[in-house]
């Protein structure tokens, strides 16, 4: 089942920048035999796109974190409205600032997205947090300009690659552990 946009609520705001359908399926091509059955978090979560996606490929668990009142709360109703199509996924929406999400939540997250405002340093702050939450064979994809620098390494984590589309990059983080 493909989502359109027309079924969701997406409206332009000046805090919102919905990741590009082109970046869009290169991320699921990039974790394509990872997602069926794990746990899905989708950081600072806009509309919901990229979660919903995650619960379409059957995502056993899929978490929505977003701070701004406002698009939380179309948020909120995109999951509402799509609800029906994930029975086999649970969805878990939390309208909170990324950074006390990460600090309290106790789960462990098998794939984490990361799609922070460009402009700030949200990334590079981020990240050393994101660890704690993540399995060991975790992965993380981190959506960002491509010509800022990326860190290369977060403890166990390393920069595998990185994607260009446009003046876009998507970065992709899997855990160097050795078992």
């Amino acid at each position: 089942m493909k989502l359109s946009a027309k079924k969701m609520c997406i409206l332009p705001e000046k805090n919102l920048r919905p990741t590009t359908s082109k970046v869009k399926e290169s991320l699921f091509n990039i974790v394509q035999f990872d997602v069926k059955n794990s746990v899905f978090l989708d950081l600072f979560a806009g509309t919901g796109q990229i979660g919903l996606e995650a619960a379409n490929r059957k995502a056993k668990k899929i978490i929505f974190v977003e701070k701004d009142n406002l698009i939380f709360k179309k948020l909120q109703y995109n999951i509402n409205k799509t609800r029906h199509f994930f029975l086999n996924s649970e969805l878990e929406i939390f309208h909170c600032d990324a950074f006390e999400f990460v600090k309290n939540f106790t789960q462990k997250i098998d794939i984490a997205f990361l799609d922070p405002p460009y402009y700030n340093n949200i990334l590079i702050n981020i990240l050393p947090n994101i660890i704690c939450i993540m399995n060991k064979n975790g992965i993380i994809i981190t959506e960002s300009l491509y010509k800022f620098n990326q860190i290369q390494k977060i403890e166990k984590f390393q920069l595998q690659k990185r994607y260009k589309y446009g003046r876009i990059s998507l970065n992709l983080y899997l855990s160097n552990f050795m078992e």
